[in-house]
């Protein structure tokens, strides 16, 4: 596939259960954009990349959505 000759690093997750895979809705288009809040509960999930502010603005919100430990 030549994976190997890439510099870009990324995961790739082709497992079938219980996965990110799975967590994606099964989705195998890339780039796909998903962003976690701090309890690990998808806050954005987009097929397509992003730009970097936007990609700021969606880790600010999910930081905010995400309460304060006690």
């Amino acid at each position: 596939k030549g994976w190997d000759k890439w510099t870009l690093p990324f995961a790739l997750d082709d497992e079938e259960e219980d996965t990110i895979f799975t967590i994606a809705n099964g989705g195998s288009t890339l780039p796909q954009t998903i962003v976690l809040n701090r309890r690990g509960e998808v806050v954005y999930n987009r097929v397509g990349s992003v730009t970097p502010e936007m990609l700021e603005a969606l880790y600010k919100q999910a930081d905010a959505e995400t309460p304060a430990a006690p």
